[in-house]
């Protein structure tokens, strides 16, 4: 019986997510060209790693299902599982307003809901080319009288007006509030964290798909800090 070192076993077991990230990366750029036409390699395949792992604590192994996680990651964030915007895709009959906790996590019925979700115009296979427009869109309805941050984000997606009256958009509010005060946001940063939020996803601070819409972040907390607020 042939033994193998714990150094061994940890240089196949790198090759092996090496040669995952790899594959995963054509198939991604393949499929989603536009909308990773400002992400690098490594940001690329760093996404890939995650949601591997992501997929394999809720028993995704097939290679298959993996890309399949990956191809809806490009579309609304590698945070998909936890996500309160999408957690409703899983159900087999698809409701924004379904409250039911997800007992299966069959990423075949959530690709099936996420494409029809796509056609509906509730989500954009290329968020990020129309990301910062869309914000701006929301911060100027915010200026307006009666601007509240539930209507900016109905001005920046019509399409999900049924969704935002659920508990599933409220949640969503309170987990980019924590995410906020976690980071240390500036008020106006944190309006427009949670604005590229309900575009990108939850967790797009973390998303190394998203990194490109970073320095639009930034710019929020330097022009406070220029107007002096």
């Amino acid at each position: 019986m042939l033994a193998f070192s714990r150094q061994q076993r940890d240089g196949f077991r790198r090759a092996q997510l090496d040669g995952f990230a790899a594959q995963a990366e054509l198939f991604l750029r393949r499929h989603f060209a536009a909308r990773l036409r400002r992400c690098s390699s490594e940001e690329v395949r760093e996404a890939a790693l995650r949601v591997q792992a992501l997929g394999q604590e809720r028993g995704l192994t097939r290679r298959g299902e993996l890309l399949g996680c990956l191809a809806c990651a490009c579309v609304c964030g590698v945070s998909l599982f936890d996500d309160p915007r999408c957690v409703w895709l899983f159900h087999q009959d698809p409701r924004p307003d379904r409250l039911a906790p997800v007992l299966d996590f069959n990423i075949d019925t959530f690709t099936t809901n996420l494409g029809a979700s796509v056609d509906e115009g509730l989500f954009s296979a290329d968020a990020l080319a129309d990301c910062e427009d869309l914000v701006l869109v929301g911060e100027q309805r915010l200026q307006e009288a009666g601007g509240t941050l539930e209507r900016a984000l109905l001005a920046m997606t019509p399409a999900r007006a049924q969704l935002l009256a659920t508990p599933h958009a409220r949640r969503f509010l309170t987990m980019v509030e924590a995410e906020a005060e976690r980071q240390q946001l500036g008020t106006r940063a944190r309006t427009r964290h949670a604005l590229i939020a309900w575009l990108l996803g939850v967790g797009f601070l973390e998303d190394p798909l998203c990194r490109p819409v970073l320095p639009f972040l930034r710019a929020a907390e330097t022009d406070a800090s220029r107007l002096g607020g």
